[in-house]
């Protein structure tokens, strides 16, 4: 039996579910909903996941990566963010930083393409002297681009789960982490004065995200 892609659900195998977990509880076939995901293997024994809670602001942990949910997407409508599925793969990655002076999260998209991205990072570095929008650097030992320039803020509520490698999140390099941190941080103050250089709407996104119900709630 197939299941269809729901963003509520996360497609992973049974023994990637943690004991004890509150984010996603097991069913059987017969109970399955319209829209839950599963991996074939968990498939042919009847069993599939359906996530039963949203992300907290205390669920996010500094220094590691998630998937965001489609929610989001549809929400905000930015043409300019870039798709949340690429040529039919699962969601991309994303590393997570937070803006003390708002409280909101803010999501980094991740890519593998590195040597596309250094042609960009050198241009930058020998026009300006340095590049502040892209990061190059290792990720669970492949190389990876940090795409600050298409950053945009979020609500914990739209992560739908932490990136896991042989079932273990995985922490980005502490010197990485400084590095993007840094990066961030000037290029926030660089919008906050005028100057644009993400690609997305972030002033339209962070008034969105801020004007959320629960935004408070979840910031705290």
């Amino acid at each position: 039996m197939c299941a269809e892609r729901h963003e509520n659900a996360r497609r992973i195998p049974e023994r990637g579910i943690k004991k004890g977990s509150t984010n996603f509880r097991r069913i059987p076939e017969r109970g399955i909903k319209k829209g839950l995901k599963t991996t074939p293997a968990a498939s042919r024994r009847g069993i599939f996941f359906e996530k039963v809670a949203q992300m907290k602001d205390s669920d996010i942990k500094p220094g590691y990566v998630y998937h965001i949910s489609d929610t989001y997407f549809d929400v905000v409508k930015d043409s300019r963010l870039m798709r949340n599925h690429e040529g039919g793969a699962y969601r991309p990655t994303y590393f997570c930083v937070k803006d003390e002076k708002t409280g909101l999260l803010w999501v980094i998209p991740m890519s593998t393409r590195t040597e596309k991205y250094t042609g960009f990072v050198q241009k930058d570095i020998k026009r300006y002297g340095a590049c502040i929008k892209i990061v190059i650097g290792k990720y669970a030992n492949v190389d990876a681009a940090f795409l600050l320039q298409n950053m945009f803020p979020i609500l914990p509520k739209y992560i739908d789960h932490i990136h896991v490698i042989n079932q273990n999140p995985v922490p980005v390099d502490t010197r990485l982490q400084r590095i993007i941190d840094r990066n961030f941080r000037e290029l926030l103050r660089l919008h906050r004065k005028g100057i644009k250089i993400v690609f997305p709407d972030i002033a339209r996104l962070e008034k969105l995200m801020m004007k959320e119900p629960d935004a408070d709630e979840e910031n705290k």
